[in-house]
């Protein structure tokens, strides 16, 4: 199989050979027939009607540069006029070697020498020019984020990472901006409301990173991420955001939270940089007077605190480390208070951190599901 079927199995390409002379459209013909399926135009103008008729199907146009009523040049700019049309690769048939650098600043991706007297070559150049523009298509499509058009996580960590390489120098922040209860939005207002507002969001956040030195990404749901360069304060950025979701949003109470880290290290990783971004957006979830939370070291120490306990969990049960206090409940209605039972509270007596008060473990391991093996404990000892 050729390299160029790789991805579409055994269907031909089509190509756009276009040239004002019948026999160089003629020989081209006979070079590549065999292996592409093969439209032809004999000027500028009929060239740019195949393009609009078959412009989805092409997967490359071969362009003669000196044509009669238009030339090369003209449909090259034509053709980046189109969103669609300036990503179809072009090839340019020229036997003027000064046209070389003009051409490919005009959008063309290679250049083929008149006359054309060595067919092997010419038919390496068009499968490997294709296998280009089809990966990077290809590429495209998983690298930005279908409604957003923001860069999708990976992407967005890999783009990170190489501003870190190429600008070691440079003081980075990492951002995380939430939506606050999206998913209530969602039930509220349904899907295609909720969209818009993800859209208006990306839009603020994109414009935000492009005079900010810096990429923005969508991570996932309602997550955006930013990766900019160094500053005092993000409440531009809160400004912007309520600005945009005001603007298009009057009757919607659209609220978001933002995390900063803006003290990585320089040996970290891009992940858990943007990692502690979050976890201090999530410190004002519940919040609404405050919009911005910085990561700081007493978090990162509540987080450590945090991960310990929920290693120590089990072994903490086996080892009858937890405690069930019994607080008496009384029927104070008659004239003699009387016993009628109690409520079992617990407390961890952890081997390190000494007595451990219920509000430091209950909501955490609420959260992860590992509330279960706590409920199991009290209910087995105060039964």
């Amino acid at each position: 199989m050729d390299d160029e079927l790789i991805y579409l199995g055994n269907i031909k390409r089509t190509i756009l050979v276009v040239d004002d002379e019948e026999v160089n459209r003629e020989i081209l013909g006979g070079i590549l027939e065999d292996h592409y399926d093969v439209l032809y135009a004999k000027d500028g103008d009929e060239a740019l009607q195949v393009i609009n008729e078959k412009g989805p199907l092409l997967s490359l146009v071969l362009l003669d540069l000196i044509m009669p009523t238009m030339d090369g040049f003209a449909v090259m700019e034509e053709m980046q006029k189109d969103v669609i049309h300036r990503n179809i690769p072009i090839i340019v048939l020229t036997s003027e070697e000064s046209a070389e650098i003009e051409s490919l600043k005009k959008g063309a991706a290679d250049l083929i020498k008149k006359p054309y007297d060595m067919p092997e070559k010419i038919i390496a150049r068009v499968r490997r020019i294709i296998a280009l523009f089809e990966d990077r298509m290809i590429i495209q499509s998983t690298e930005k984020d279908e409604l957003t058009g923001l860069l999708t996580k990976s992407y967005f960590y890999e783009y990170a990472s190489l501003q870190d390489k190429f600008y070691p120098g440079r003081k980075m922040d990492a951002v995380v901006v939430n939506i606050n209860h999206f998913h209530l939005f969602n039930e509220l207002y349904g899907m295609h409301e909720g969209d818009r507002v993800l859209i208006t969001v990306a839009e603020a956040i994109r414009d935000y990173a492009e005079t900010s030195d810096g990429i923005a990404g969508r991570c996932e749901g309602d997550v955006f991420f930013l990766y900019v360069t160094h500053r005092d304060s993000y409440e531009d950025l809160a400004e912007a955001i309520k600005n945009a979701v005001t603007h298009d949003f009057r009757i919607h109470n659209v609220q978001v939270r933002i995390g900063v880290n803006d003290s990585i290290e320089d040996d970290m990783r891009i992940e858990m940089a943007f990692e502690r971004a979050r976890m201090a957006g999530n410190t004002i979830r519940a919040d609404y007077s405050r919009t911005i939370a910085y990561y700081d070291d007493k978090m990162r120490k509540q987080r450590m605190f945090e991960e310990r306990l929920i290693q120590d969990i089990a072994d903490g049960i086996a080892r009858n480390q937890f405690i069930v206090l019994f607080q008496p409940k009384y029927d104070i209605r008659e004239d003699e208070p009387r016993l009628v039972g109690a409520e079992a509270l617990v407390r961890w007596n952890h081997p390190e951190f000494g007595l451990v008060a219920p509000d430091s473990f209950i909501s955490l391991f609420e959260e992860n599901g590992l509330i279960r093996l706590v409920d199991d404990f009290v209910w087995r000892t105060a039964a």
